[in-house]
């Protein structure tokens, strides 16, 4: 992954697993990102009908890292992605 540009955004995804349900990963987000149950709810959906849900963006790398290192430390599973026009 490279440096943000300075029109780059970095993004918080979600990601389905096995484990986790839909009320567990809706705390999860409320709790870390302050979302709303049932907005929490229609991302851990998302995120298991496609594989992947974003649940955010972030201004820096630092501050997406951040909140992926708080989700996963609660189990569930996700990872920072850049803005397309930024990667590469």
């Amino acid at each position: 992954m490279t440096e943000r540009t300075a029109r780059g955004r970095w993004h918080v995804d979600l990601h389905h697993d096995d484990v986790n349900r839909y009320p567990g990963m809706a705390f999860v987000l409320r709790h870390v990102c302050g979302l709303d149950k049932e907005t929490g709810v229609a991302l851990a959906d998302e995120a298991q009908r496609h594989g992947t849900a974003r649940v955010l963006s972030c201004d820096t790398r630092d501050d997406a890292e951040r909140i992926v290192a708080e989700i996963q430390l609660l189990g569930v599973r996700a990872t920072v992605s850049v803005a397309s026009e930024d990667a590469g």
